[in-house]
């Protein structure tokens, strides 16, 4: 299909992201009120703070759980501009990285005695495809809440393996390997020509970096011994190996990031803090490249949305800095920076 409209849409859209001043602006406020007041003068967010400052729930929590709706009204937005249906279909299946967000927020809400009544007050303003928000919100226990997931096919498989007693990471991980072999899936049923190509270049490399982070992570905090490690590692592959991902389970915490210098991602490792900042530079360059090689395809909505969950996520980020009344500066080194195209990433 052509994108010619569709992407022109997308990207008055990405003109209208928020821009390093914007942020500074807001990481100047004395309180979360007044940066609340700042960010009502964007009209995307005019209705959530003039709703929470009414309700006087304008705090740092309730702007969380509001703000991550704004995506999924872009999303939805976009999704009206699209006449081709298999596009609809793959987006559909690379959006529900979103929804699988949410379902591990409430979810954790069971697993952790956090108050229940959390998970009402988050369900308002999501829309599902097809799953009942309101019932999902007001399950009295996690058994009820996995009866509702069990409806949807790619949820369901939380409910299958409850039966097992797992812990909450070991739902949060079937959530996700799910949601990768589904996207892998749909990518090959849906896509053809450029869209196939950049969404290989956007779908590969998140689920390297996936792999990747889950046994750096389970290596470095959780100690986890090596033949348990394997379990957690996706069967797909796009340009790491089944190899390096054997060498860096093998290795041990301090010879790690040695292996992975050793991979196509040594770009992203080299001078990275942490390995979640490693993540999404290499994420972030991949959504760069699918645009750059790839414009009239669907790598401009791709990209446009996930510079919108960066935009999101720093919002919260600021939010987060002045709520604890830290300087601007060092608010600003904590959120990634949009400008023509590029993000600046800190983790």
């Amino acid at each position: 299909m052509g994108y010619g409209g569709v992407n022109a849409k997308v990207k008055a859209m990405k003109g209208r992201l928020l821009s390093a001043e914007d942020y500074y602006n807001l990481s100047s406020s004395a309180n979360v009120h007044e940066a609340g007041l700042k960010l009502r003068n964007f009209p995307e967010y005019t209705q959530i703070v003039d709703s929470l400052i009414a309700s006087r729930e304008d705090n740092r929590h309730m702007y969380e759980q509001r703000l991550i709706s704004v995506l999924d009204s872009n999303y939805f937005k976009i999704h009206g501009f699209l006449v081709d249906g298999n596009v609809k279909k793959y987006l559909d299946a690379w959006f529900l990285k979103r929804e699988i967000q949410i379902i591990k927020y409430m979810l954790g809400n069971f697993y952790d005695s956090r108050n229940r009544e959390r998970n009402i007050s988050y369900a308002q303003g999501f829309r599902f495809f097809d799953i009942d928000m309101k019932a999902l919100g007001t399950a009295e226990n996690i058994e009820e809440f996995l009866d509702i997931l069990g409806e949807n096919k790619v949820f369901r498989i939380v409910k299958e393996i409850y039966q097992n007693n797992p812990s909450l990471f070991e739902m949060e991980i079937a959530l996700d390997f799910n949601y990768y072999r589904n996207l892998w899936k749909a990518k090959g049923k849906y896509l053809k020509g450029d869209d196939l190509k950049a969404a290989a270049i956007i779908d590969g490399t998140e689920a390297d970096m996936q792999n990747i982070l889950w046994v750096y992570r389970l290596k470095s905090y959780y100690s986890m011994r090596d033949e348990s490690l394997y379990k957690y590692v996706m069967p797909l592959h796009y340009r790491i190996k089944p190899e390096n991902i054997t060498r860096l389970v093998e290795a041990n915490k301090d010879s790690m990031k040695d292996v992975l210098l050793e991979t196509p991602y040594a770009y992203a490792f080299k001078g990275a803090e942490n390995v979640e900042e490693s993540y999404y530079s290499a994420t972030n360059r991949a959504y760069r490249q699918a645009v750059s090689r790839y414009p009239d395809s669907i790598s401009v909505i791709l990209d446009y949305l996930f510079m919108k969950n960066i935009e999101i996520r720093n919002i919260i980020s600021v939010f987060e800095g002045v709520r604890y009344s830290m300087e601007p500066g060092e608010i600003m080194k904590r959120i990634s920076i949009q400008s023509k195209g590029q993000v600046r990433v800190n983790a």
